[in-house]
């Protein structure tokens, strides 16, 4: 069976959402979860993990100026969202 997600914003749990702001953005993205410990993983539109990094509180800010402009996105366990750098 062929299973396809729709990238933007997929989250199978439910109650475990974030936020990710500005969007786009441009030298940092901050995100707001509730899953304080988890893995973030920047993903790039081929599925390449560019980086990863914990979140260590309810609202972290993370610098994003070394990544070139375009669409990328935020893995946290198995929630994805998309976010765009200018």
């Amino acid at each position: 069976m062929l299973v396809i997600y729709k990238w933007t914003d997929y989250s199978p749990s439910q109650g475990k959402q974030y936020y990710i702001y500005p969007n786009p953005a441009e030298d940092f993205i901050i995100i707001e979860s509730n899953e304080i410990g988890k893995i973030a993983n920047i993903i790039n539109i081929y599925g390449q993990v560019l980086q990863s990094f914990q979140l260590e509180e309810n609202s972290t800010k993370y610098t994003i100026n070394n990544l070139t402009a375009g669409i990328y996105f935020i893995e946290i366990g198995t929630a994805v969202k998309r976010f765009i750098i200018q």
